[in-house]
């Protein structure tokens, strides 16, 4: 099987960006490429991602190489010691040539939940000082679901990073709470929010979503649809409220053309700059992408 995407996007007042996306599927496992131009015309970007399977071991080789020179290698041992868990071992090395390991386990069991927990360390090991551990959980029951993940320095045993939520699901309509915290050096950011989606017919589905940053006593509101306009045809939209000052609204319109071919049409407003003619904030942004595949 080959698929190839083709996308283009538009920056009012900017130079056209170019994407292609292709994927070859091979007897022994799967290739894919990606070539992008930045909007300044000059930059290109590329990757190349092959993926192998070995079934009578049930073990997966990954890799991912870009044109920065950064370099990341995988081997996936599906299905060893317990029925549901991935161990797996990382290798990367970034464009400064420095090299790091990861090592972990996932376990998914379709009924109750996952577990994730990873490792990472420099090639170069120098103690529990240079160890970053990641866990993470996602537990389901009676239409509540639960989850979180932590990113730890073991060093001192302080979070860098953690999220969790909370989700309860009945019929069409799902209910979700949630919290963010990141540090990046001395600056720490806290965002907590919540969800509403529902699916209000066959055709038609609505979310809305609130986040509030505790530092920045930034506020976003975001608003939702996805329309079915047939079999063939489906209109997405969603308009982001920033603090009563930033307003933007943006379209997806996905199209079949053809059994094996799909359009899709993309525009993103500043519909600040449409109402008030205030150039702050991203411009608009337009973009057509087209998908072949045998």
């Amino acid at each position: 099987m080959i698929l190839l995407t083709l996308s283009i996007k538009k920056k009012i007042g900017n130079n056209v960006s170019l994407k292609i996306k292709s994927s070859l599927k091979t007897p022994g496992g799967l290739i894919k490429a990606e070539g992008s131009t930045h909007p300044n015309g000059t930059d290109v970007d590329g990757t190349i991602e092959p993926e192998f399977k070995f079934p009578d071991y049930d073990v997966v080789l990954k890799g991912k190489l870009q044109t920065n020179n950064n370099f990341e290698g995988t081997i996936n041992f599906n299905n060893y010691l317990l029925k549901g868990t991935t161990w797996f071992e990382t290798t990367k090395l970034n464009e400064s040539g420095d090299t790091s390991l990861e090592a972990g386990v996932n376990y998914l069991n379709k009924d109750y939940g996952s577990f994730n927990f990873k490792l990472s360390s420099p090639i170069a090991f120098k103690g529990l000082e240079s160890l970053d551990l990641y866990t993470a959980f996602v537990g389901y029951k009676s239409g509540f679901s639960l989850g979180g993940d932590v990113k730890l320095a073991l060093k001192n045993f302080k979070s860098s990073a953690c999220n969790a939520y909370l989700e309860y699901v009945k019929d069409d309509v799902s209910v979700a709470l949630f919290g963010k915290y990141e540090k990046k050096g001395e600056d720490e950011k806290k965002t907590f929010g919540f969800g509403y989606h529902q699916n209000i017919n066959e055709k038609i589905r609505g979310a809305v979503d609130f986040s509030l940053e505790h530092k920045n006593n930034t506020s976003t509101l975001r608003f939702g649809t996805n329309y079915k306009l047939d079999e063939n045809t489906n209109l997405k939209s969603r308009i982001t409220l920033r603090n009563k000052t930033d307003m933007r609204v943006g379209f997806v319109l996905r199209q079949k053309l053809y059994p094996n071919t799909n359009l899709t049409l993309t525009s993103d407003l500043n519909a600040r700059f449409l109402h008030d003619n205030v150039s702050e904030g991203t411009p608009h942004q337009f973009g057509v992408t087209l998908s072949f595949f045998d």
